[in-house]
């Protein structure tokens, strides 16, 4: 499984987190900030995968 960095924007603030997809990396932002889908304004994926 590949991991990425991912740059998520949302109405409030900007949050870089690893996940293997956009739609992870969308919910892990979602739980974490509590926070509806439709704050998220926009998903970046950052390079190259991370190794663990």
């Amino acid at each position: 499984m590949q991991v990425y960095s991912y740059l998520i924007r949302t109405s409030q603030i900007t949050i870089q987190t690893p996940a293997k997809d956009a739609e992870t990396a969308i919910q892990l932002v979602m739980d974490s900030e509590r926070c509806p889908r439709s704050a998220i304004l926009s998903v970046e994926r950052l390079g190259t995968p991370i190794r663990l």
